[in-house]
């Protein structure tokens, strides 16, 4: 899947970023496994573009799609368009997860949830985690995360 590179988001994000989309909305390819990790305003599944029906996406799946949940502050279309607009501007420089896909969802289906829907990559671990609850793996991934922060 390629990532959205936009050099400006603002024409995307009045345009492409409010379309309708059919079913759930997720390029054709990719699947999502079963399990999710629900926050206070978003849900996010492990997803794959692998079309191997023993891949276990769940442990494996190398993107992340982040849905908003029934109180997500998204479902409103003014703040899941900036929230967008930041995601975008750290993806292109090279500060935030890389975003492949982003839209709003205008109104609520069986498939889709209102509200903004990202795929993105998938990382082990945010900020809280590694600095109080994975502190084993963020020490064995030490060199590895300092090579990315000086690069």
């Amino acid at each position: 899947m390629n990532p959205l590179r936009l050099s400006d988001p603002t024409v995307f994000l009045k345009t492409r970023f409010l379309q309708a989309r059919k079913g759930p909305g997720l390029p054709a390819d990719l699947r999502r496994g079963t399990r999710r990790m629900e926050g206070s305003n978003n849900c996010v599944q492990r997803a794959s573009m692998q079309s191997k029906r023993s891949v276990d996406i769940d442990l494996a799946g190398e993107y992340a799609v982040r849905t908003p949940l029934g109180d997500s502050d998204t479902r409103r279309q003014s703040l899941a368009r900036d929230e967008a607009h930041f995601a975008l501007i750290a993806a292109n420089a090279g500060v935030g997860p890389t975003v492949y896909d982003i839209w709003y969802c205008a109104s609520s289906t069986k498939e889709q949830a209102k509200g903004l829907h990202i795929v993105m990559d998938f990382f082990e671990a945010d900020l809280h985690d590694a600095m109080f609850k994975r502190t084993e793996w963020v020490a064995r991934e030490k060199p590895r995360i300092a090579d990315a922060i000086e690069s």
